[in-house]
This record gives C-alpha cells, structure tokens and sequence, in this order.
C-alpha cells in the first residue's frame, strides 16, 4: 500500500510541477471558479504522541520513550464551496507502530475519525493556503511487555488459566479532540483535476480520560489526556465542479 500510495505521489507532483511550468504564460487563460467540488484525498502521515501518565507507568518496565511515534495511512472526503472558500471533510486516519529493544516490546496504534471545516486564507494562480479545524475521537491502543526468557517450562494443565509472559492485554484509551492544521494544496483550474497536499497540524484532548482493557475493570488506571502533532503528505482529487 505504501508503494502504491509513493507512486500516486510521484505523478501528483509530476502535474504540478507542470501547471507550474505555465504559470509566467500570458496565454494561460484566466483560472475559473468553481461552484462546488467533490473533494478528496488519500495518503500517509506521521503522528507524535504525548501521553504522560500512562508513558511513565511503561517506563517502569523500561521503555522511556519521550514520545510515542507512528505512522500510517490518512483519508478525507468532503465538499468545497468556492464562493465562501470553504470546505467540509470527513477525514480518517489508521496509524501502527512497533518498537522493541534488549529488554523490551512495545506497539502503539491509533484510530481516529472526525470532522473538518477548512477556510482559503491564501492563494495564487497554482495553490492555495487553508487553515483547517476538526473535532472527532481518537483511540490509542498500547501493547508493552518485557521479554520472555527463551525456552520457559509451562505445564499443558495449566496453559489455559496460567497468564503467560510475552502476551500483554491491550490497553485502550479514547479522547474527544479538536485539532487545528495549516494544508497547502493544488488550487483546482477544471471540473477533474488531482495533486499533491501537505499538510502540518497539531491535535489536542478535549478533557481527562481513564485507560481501559476489554473485560476487565482496569483499577487505578492512569488518566491521560492525548496530545499528537502531524504531518501529512496526500494525494487530493476535486471532481464535478460547475461554473460559477
């Protein structure tokens, strides 16, 4: 997928460096507005997450990282309104991420869904500047143990109710968000047309929550409150735009 998604980009900015090729041209004709497109995009993306509480809580066990990273793939879908320079987004994201060191493995993931407004502050002949706010829910799940010693011993009478080292639960925490973002982006000359997107953002719980595991009643939990900072770089397409 990742493969996919670079080639995607590879041609993305292939035709944008060739729409900048004709701007200086006093034959290009003047860029049109557009009613409304259907907009969207695809592509990967790199978060760097603060969780305090629960990262010293894995510190204990020796993972003293500062920051969890992960990465993965990001989605948006929505609408664009050209009169008021506005748009409207579904947007998703799925990130992963696993790291491991002499004595211990831990993996780190992500899902996020939500809600974006964006408005054009700036624009030229080739691209434009949106300011983009969201607001959704992110979950975070957090798998860390200590390495297992090679070769251990366990009895087959005991292999179903006995917890095993090297097999940790998963811990879960979910966060309402609002998140703010600044995205550079082709701006659209006709009714189809697809580029390269960068965007660069920082997202933000809206409150307090408790870490959770599945059927079980996790006591002293600790409480965290998710502070991530993005970056992304997509392939965006606008399709069915009309005239104004």
């Amino acid at each position: 997928m990742t493969r996919i998604l670079s080639l995607l980009l590879f041609w993305a900015t292939v035709a944008h460096a060739q729409i900048d090729l004709d701007k200086d041209s006093s034959a290009v004709p003047e860029v049109p507005n557009f009613k409304r497109l259907d907009y969207g995009s695809i592509g990967t993306h790199h978060n760097l997450t603060h969780l305090p509480n629960m990262q010293r809580q894995i510190a204990l066990i020796g993972d003293n990282r500062r920051v969890l990273f992960n990465q993965g793939i990001t989605a948006q879908y929505g609408f664009y309104f050209n009169r008021f320079k506005v748009g409207y987004f579904l947007e998703g994201q799925v990130s992963f991420a696993e790291s491991s060191s002499s004595s211990i493995v831990s993996s780190y993931s992500t899902i996020m869904g939500g809600f974006t407004g964006g408005y054009v502050a700036s624009q030229n002949r080739n691209r434009r500047w949106l300011v983009n706010v969201a607001v959704g829910m992110v979950e975070s799940n957090l798998k860390a143990k200590q390495r297992s010693q090679p070769n251990a011993t366990i009895s087959m009478n005991t292999v179903l109710t006995t917890p095993i080292t090297g097999f940790p639960p998963t811990l879960k925490h979910n966060n309402l968000f609002v998140e703010l973002s600044l995205e550079n982006t082709y701006r659209p000359k006709r009714a189809n047309m697809f580029g390269a997107s960068y965007l660069l953002g920082v997202r933000r719980g809206l409150n307090q929550r408790a870490w959770k595991m599945e059927n079980f009643n996790l006591q002293n939990a600790p409480t965290d409150r998710i502070l991530q900072l993005f970056a992304a770089v997509c392939v965006t397409f606008s399709t069915r735009g009309r005239l104004r």
